[in-house]
């Protein structure tokens, strides 16, 4: 309401500002320098939001700002965080399953409790009609999505992907909550084990832009959270072979999967995502592979006394 009380320009330019520039405080708490930011600043998928005017810096900024705080043990401002995204439900789908896989009981409290107060608060100011409006649009995003009222090569999910190249409605859709549910294994199983933080904070956030079918490349600067994480995580010695070139090809792709969508028919959307995803297990198990041989090595047969007269 603030922003719409102000002259089209002037909100445009300060909202965005104000959005990425919490995108890029996020960067450098969770790099742990500014570097951090510039990281974000420059990742290509800025120039997506600020193309199509989108809220995609204040989204990222709430998901890397929750995490960061998840991972300082600040489990309250986590649940906050994650609460105040809830206007953005096609992404959190994943998240309550990741907190209780990995037993953060205050945090998923807190994200419940703040999600009630912040369903509450528009009731309270506009109307509870405000929430049938809400539920009405939600059908019309689902009829944009069937009936291809926005371009298949706009989104990046597998759904989409799977009708351009000509799978028709309800396979693809089965394919899609297939593969969410995939995804929701995987997920689980992440964060139920003792990984380092940074790999379930990459992963969730991987695999929540491919969990849900209604998904736009705008939300492509929502990858600078867990590309920060994974930096984080291989500046460390974890580099493996093949790995900045997997960089260098994820950031291409972000750059022109869409165009190469609208122009060939050929969907390269989610392979981003994908390749994020496969970094990060390529991780985890090189993290299982060195916590079994420490493990084995710190286990090591008894000295047997030597023989009578050896």
């Amino acid at each position: 309401v603030p922003f719409g009380l102000l002259p089209n320009w002037l909100s445009h330019i300060l909202f965005f500002s104000l959005t990425l520039g919490a995108l890029a405080l996020v960067g450098r708490i969770i790099w742990g320098g500014w570097k951090g930011a510039l990281i974000v600043c420059a990742f290509p998928g800025v120039l997506g939001v600020l193309i199509h005017g989108q809220n995609s810096f204040l989204t990222a900024a709430l998901f890397g700002g929750a995490l960061a705080a998840l991972g300082g043990k600040r489990y309250i401002l986590a649940g906050v965080l994650i609460g105040c995204m809830t206007y953005k439900p096609q992404l959190g789908v994943l998240i309550p399953f990741a907190l209780l896989a990995g037993r953060f009981w205050t945090t998923f409290i807190t994200a419940g409790v703040t999600t009630v107060v912040l369903a509450a608060l528009p009731a309270v100011a506009f109307g509870p009609e405000i929430w049938l409006a809400f539920f009405e649009q939600s059908k019309f995003a689902a009829t944009l999505l069937d009936q291809e009222l926005v371009g298949h090569w706009k989104y990046l999910s597998i759904y989409t992907g799977l009708r351009i190249v000509g799978l028709p409605d309800q396979p693809a859709m089965v394919a899609q909550l297939l593969f969410a549910a995939g995804c929701l294994v995987w997920v689980v199983r992440l964060w139920w084990s003792d990984a380092p933080f940074e790999l379930k904070a990459v992963g969730l956030v991987a695999a929540s832009l491919l969990a849900s079918p209604y998904m736009l490349t705008y939300e492509y600067v929502i990858l600078a959270v867990p590309f920060l994480f994974l930096a984080r995580y291989a500046v460390d010695g974890n580099l493996m072979p093949f790995d900045t070139s997997l960089y260098v090809l994820i950031v291409l792709l972000i750059l022109l999967a869409r165009v190469i969508a609208e122009h060939t028919g050929v969907p390269l959307a989610s392979v981003p995502v994908l390749l994020t995803m496969f970094l990060t297990h390529r991780y985890y198990k090189q993290w299982g592979e060195h916590n079994r041989a420490n493990l084995a090595g710190s286990i090591r047969p008894p000295v047997s006394s030597p023989a009578p007269g050896a």
